[in-house]
């Protein structure tokens, strides 16, 4: 099970249900707490019971549920303890804290959305809860004293808040929260509307539009990480990222220095391989990208990276330090993370850096690797024997003609402004391919930094 938990639904409707969602929130965590301090009168008691008993039944509703109890909930003077100004356990978008007064202004502003709206206004009724475990793991919940450090609450909320106005896309929010304590697990009560809904009409009937409520369940997904990033210590997370990245570069390092010691040692074997590989790359070297290769040959430069890093002790630490990332998101958020996609995407990620890192070490080493090839090739025995011995006469038999000498190509001014022009060209393009390599480099990497982002 995760330990953080979202569930959400939204609510279009009139501004009264959206009062008692309002209500709610606050008077029951009123009477939780003035049972704590035995000042419950006999109804009190009866309604607590009833509202507890409702919610284990389902963490959401506002018409049916809330009606019944709207009465209990107009009290405001119930919504406070004797000695206390502040609502316990409340806040919203603007304050940390939050007066009686301040949830008459918020009731207020709901009818001043629904009066301008004539076609509803959506209210966004999110639900987070935790194991207890898990909070005082977090140092967020005291095991022994029972407090629970609310500010941390508040800024993970804000921050969920801020994921969904930028995932929805959404203007101008406001935001009100309660925590609740009326279940065995503690959990956040958040509703969130748009001072000026800006949300799409969808047909509900010939003629009869209401606003869209509904979320894509990726701005879920996001809001939930968001929640969860601010709330947690970063100090695993960080120290995972962080190694990772570690073991990332050094195993690069020793692709590029495994991959030079077989090249330079004139190792047959690998060079057979670069040599087919290089037959499959495309003849513009612009293009000599992991990303741009076909599927076969990304399998053939794959094969390449993993013979060249098979006996690094990178290679199983980096894939380790995935691994355990994984399991840390699937712990935390459940399958929401997408642990599985993560897991993959890392995978991809390193394929790509390894093969780019192989493909700029054959575009640099080009002509050194040409000239090994070909000595390799003019080594070979020529087979059959009778084959090499007809060649060998054949050369003897063949009379020699003396070649008239080449004139120099440096003898007139017109073949020098020609080979100055021809220079200044290549250096031209030398020059372009580099900064078209960088600027294809920066791509991938903004790429690989936004698949990053969404799991971070």
């Amino acid at each position: 099970m995760a330990k953080i938990i979202l569930k959400s639904q939204f609510t279009v409707s009139s501004k009264q249900s959206l009062f008692n969602f309002v209500d709610y929130v606050t008077r029951n965590q009123a009477l939780k707490d003035k049972k704590k301090e035995q000042t419950l009168s006999d109804t009190e008691e009866k309604e607590l019971e009833r509202m507890t008993q409702l919610l284990s039944d389902s963490e959401f509703s506002v018409d049916d549920v809330y009606s019944d109890y709207i009465d209990y909930m107009k009290r405001e003077q119930a919504t406070l303890s004797e000695d206390d100004h502040y609502l316990k356990g409340v806040f919203s978008s603007s304050q940390t804290k939050v007066r009686r007064e301040d949830v008459r202004e918020l009731k207020q502003e709901i009818e001043d959305v629904t009066r301008q709206s004539r076609m509803g206004s959506v209210m966004f009724q999110d639900v987070i809860s935790f194991e207890n475990d898990f909070l005082i793991e977090e140092n967020i919940l005291n095991s022994k004293t029972n407090a629970l450090d609310q500010d941390r609450l508040y800024k993970a909320t804000e921050k969920m808040m801020g994921s969904l106005k930028e995932n929805e896309k959404l203007h101008d929010t406001f935001w009100f929260a309660s925590i609740h304590r009326n279940t065995d697990n503690i959990h956040l009560h958040i509703c969130s509307m748009e001072k000026n809904n800006t949300r799409e009409l969808k047909e509900v009937a010939d003629g009869q539009f209401e606003v869209r409520g509904k979320r894509k369940q990726r701005t879920l997904d996001k809001m939930k990480l968001a929640f969860g990033q601010e709330l947690t210590s970063p100090t695993y997370r960080l120290q995972l990222q962080t190694s990772m990245t570690n073991n990332r570069d050094s195993l690069l390092k020793d692709l590029k220095k495994t991959y030079e010691t077989e090249v330079f040692s004139d190792n047959r074997s690998f060079l057979t391989e670069i040599n087919t590989l290089k037959k499959e790359l495309p003849d513009n070297k612009f293009n000599w990208q992991y990303g741009k290769l076909k599927p076969d040959t990304q399998k053939r430069v794959d094969r390449l990276t993993d013979v060249l890093t098979q006996k690094s002790p990178e290679r199983m630490r980096y894939t380790k330090n995935v691994d355990a990332y994984a399991t840390y998101l699937k712990e935390l958020y459940g399958e929401s993370a997408k642990p599985d996609e993560y897991l993959a995407n890392k995978e991809q990620e390193i394929k790509t850096r390894l093969g780019n890192n192989l493909l700029n070490n054959l575009k640099k080493d080009h002509a050194v690797i040409n000239h090994k090839v070909k000595k390799m090739l003019d080594d070979l025995p020529v087979h059959p024997k009778e084959g090499r011995d007809k060649k060998e006469i054949q050369k003897k038999e063949t009379p020699k003609i003396e070649a008239r000498p080449k004139a120099s190509p440096y003898h007139s001014r017109k073949n020098m402004a020609i080979i100055k022009k021809n220079l200044v060209h290549d250096y031209d393009m030398k020059r372009a391919e580099n900064d078209y390599e960088q600027t294809q480099y920066r791509i991938a990497a903004a790429q690989q930094r936004q698949s990053y982002d969404y799991h971070h």
